[in-house]
């Protein structure tokens, strides 16, 4: 007959072993990788496409920069680590930029942690 304290460890193995799999399973569930959109660039479209699958500009209550202001662009791009390109004359040149950096890019994002990195 198994000893109590070789039964617990046993139990506390299973458990562990449960609470790692749900953990895991939780982060490959809520974790994407998103590819560059594939509407016009600076349209609204792609402002949407960009908030909603590399992460949301605005804060937990919902404000936060208009898409296309130059605040906006700056909150971007050190959100999903980009260069900056405040110097560029024109919205559409930081569009056409940040476009081809994300199609550049391999991008994991996990909204839920607020984790984003590319490689």
């Amino acid at each position: 007959m198994p000893k109590p304290t070789q039964n617990l460890v046993s139990q506390m193995k299973i458990f562990g072993a449960v609470c790692t799999f749900v953990v895991l399973a939780w982060l490959i569930a809520s974790t994407s990788i998103p590819h560059a959109p594939a509407v016009q660039p600076c349209s609204p479209e792609w402002f949407t496409y960009l908030d909603s699958h590399y992460g949301n500009t605005s804060d937990a209550e919902g404000h936060g920069p208009d898409p296309g202001d130059a605040e906006w662009f700056n909150a971007f791009e050190r959100q999903a680590k980009l260069p900056d390109s405040h110097d560029l004359s024109s919205n559409s040149q930081r569009c056409q930029l940040i476009q081809s950096e994300l199609a550049r890019r391999i991008y994991i994002v996990n909204q839920n942690l607020g984790f984003i990195t590319s490689f």
